[in-house]
């Protein structure tokens, strides 16, 4: 039996691209959070993006190609 994901693949994601988690780290700022990483040598995969009445994210690599998620809750 293999291992089953928790969700399954979108779609437009290539098949050799394994299933993977990815941490989330809440932060004050995503803004902030993103230029940071930036400034410190990372790189960002998927800018800084508004999820109506939840928040804002951006998923970023570390400067040796670790990736995580910044998020910034926001009530509305």
């Amino acid at each position: 039996m293999g291992v089953q994901p928790m969700l399954p693949k979108p779609a437009g994601m290539p098949a050799y691209i394994p299933s993977y988690w990815m941490p989330y780290f809440q932060v004050a700022n995503t803004d902030a959070a993103v230029a940071k990483v930036q400034q410190l040598g990372g790189k960002v995969m998927v800018p800084a993006t508004d999820i109506p009445k939840t928040g804002r994210f951006s998923i970023v690599n570390d400067p040796q190609g670790a990736m995580f998620a910044v998020f910034e809750f926001k009530r509305e």
